[in-house]
């Protein structure tokens, strides 16, 4: 932010009407390209006998994600917690993790209960061709995710070497697929397909999240399974 001094009729107004300190929160674009959050402090002063205004800016990125974060859990722990079945919770899920991560395409892969291989069960955006896919632990991206429970991130997933069996995609994109564990077992994965790269902010985000709807999956599971006897 630059310090504007002198007697303009504009600046005259803002330093007659700021009678104290004032302050707000904005986001500002920084000549690399990224996106910060700031805190502006506004003051009214004097400089060389001149009214003016100083202003002062902090960066607030870390304090504004951690204060994202725990509404974006707050809220996925509050509306998984009224879901009694994966019918009823998917949908809302997969909605809220596309807006969440701006995302071109959100798919999760379920753990079928009749045998150990696991099916893409539901996807949002692009990808709408994986739905359906089965395939077992340790068999390409999603399967090693699951038996290794831990995450896979790529800033350009047309290079890895193991596909997921759909065509290429028509530009490069970052994706990040995540395991879902609940009570030390596999239950899933989830994938997050967008343009830009994941920071370790959002993985960390995204695996707290993840513990979340693995938990709330496995307890629909049993759910299902006691209607069903």
């Amino acid at each position: 932010d630059q310090i504007r001094l002198g007697t303009s009729a504009g600046a005259q107004a803002v330093y007659d009407a700021a009678s104290s300190h004032l302050s707000n929160e904005r986001q500002h674009k920084l000549k690399d390209g990224r996106v910060i959050d700031v805190e502006v402090s506004s003051r009214p002063m004097e400089f060389n006998n001149r009214p003016a205004i100083l202003k002062v800016a902090w960066d607030i990125t870390a304090r504004k994600q951690q204060e994202r974060e725990m509404r974006a859990i707050a809220s996925m722990a509050r509306n998984l917690r009224t879901a009694q079945t994966r019918a009823e919770m998917l949908p809302a899920f997969l909605d809220e993790m596309m807006a969440l991560f701006i995302c071109d395409s959100v798919a999760i892969a379920l753990r079928d209960s009749s045998s150990d291989e696991f099916t893409i069960e539901r996807v949002h955006g692009r990808w709408q061709e994986l739905a359906g896919l089965r395939f077992k632990p340790g068999e390409g991206i999603t399967g090693s995710v699951i038996a290794s429970g831990q995450p896979f991130l790529t800033d350009d997933l047309d290079s890895e070497p193991k596909n997921l069996g759909v065509e290429k995609l028509d530009q490069r994109h970052a994706a990040a697929c995540i395991p879902l564990m609940a009570e030390e077992q596999a239950v899933g994965a989830l994938w997050l397909v967008r343009k830009s790269a994941f920071t370790q902010a959002e993985v960390r985000l995204l695996t707290a999240v993840s513990d979340i709807v693995a938990n709330a999956l496995l307890r629909a599971t049993f759910y299902e399974r006691l209607q069903a006897q």
